[in-house]
């Protein structure tokens, strides 16, 4: 994931990017095995995200191997920071299609032989017992076909 639109050498090495030699035999283990059907749950990054999972990150037009979904946290808040350049980042990194760091929440996912769901659920506070949960956004995967939204 490219973190600043027009400087590609610059990556969070606190994530995949920092890991190239485990995240690249995921991928070939992915190819080999079951090139459309993947699907990737992640988190920890204080935001919440949809991409493709690409056969190859270098080539932004390679293959699309399945889904990743990014949860929330439930509790801590997002960057600043983050979410003053989110909307460059997501310009920048083709494969992100969804990406959203001001609310908290987390992913409901219902799993079907026919489909993956994904319900991005966000609360209104962390703070009030009683605060509004509403779905910021949806997304599916069907059985051997290619991620969008619901």
């Amino acid at each position: 994931m490219d973190l600043i639109p027009g400087t590609p050498e610059l990556y969070n090495l606190d994530q995949w990017d920092g890991y190239v030699s485990a995240r690249e035999q995921v991928l070939r283990t992915m190819r080999s095995r079951r090139p459309h059907d993947n699907i990737v749950l992640a988190g920890d990054i204080h935001a919440s995200g949809v991409s493709d999972v690409l056969a190859d990150y270098n080539d932004p037009e390679s293959a699309s191997m399945g889904a990743e979904f990014v949860g929330t946290s439930i509790s801590s808040s997002g960057s600043a920071a983050l979410g003053a350049v989110l909307p460059g980042i997501i310009a920048e990194n083709a494969h992100i299609n969804w990406a959203d760091n001001s609310k908290r929440g987390w992913v409901k996912h219902t799993v079907t032989t026919d489909e993956w769901r994904a319900d991005y659920r966000h609360v209104d506070s962390v703070t009030a017992p009683n605060a509004t949960v509403q779905t910021a956004t949806s997304w599916v995967v069907p059985r051997g076909g290619r991620l969008g939204a619901a």
